[in-house]
């Protein structure tokens, strides 16, 4: 998945006339990633949505979004957190917006004090 996002990226910066990147070189040079800065957008994100008004469509939209970021997520220590967190059965058990909004408002403070 992360090969296709990369190659994707390439495609776009080639039609736009920009630099190439190379993946290998990327993960060997292993970019920094500002941890804070992403949870903290991230939850700002979710912490914010209207969840009694949001569309299936769009909900699972954010949902996905959600999984995957915590599935690829650069640091291997955060990943394994936030793999754990969507493992949980609580996790699991959510079907709807509103389920996603009440696991989210309980959980995040758990994971960003993990992370941060």
């Amino acid at each position: 998945m992360i090969k296709w996002v990369f190659d994707l990226h390439n495609i776009v910066n080639k039609n736009l006339k920009k630099n190439i990147y190379n993946l290998d070189d990327c993960i060997s040079n292993n970019i920094t990633v500002n941890n804070k800065k992403i949870f903290f957008f991230i939850n700002n994100i979710f912490l914010h949505n209207d969840y009694k008004n949001i569309s299936m469509y769009k909900y699972e939209q954010y949902y996905n979004f959600f999984v995957n970021f915590c599935k690829i997520y650069p640091d291997k220590n955060i990943k394994k957190i936030l793999k754990k967190l969507i493992s949980s059965k609580d996790f699991k058990d959510i079907e709807t917006p509103l389920e996603f909004e009440k696991w989210f408002i309980n959980n995040y403070k758990k994971w960003t004090r993990l992370i941060i």
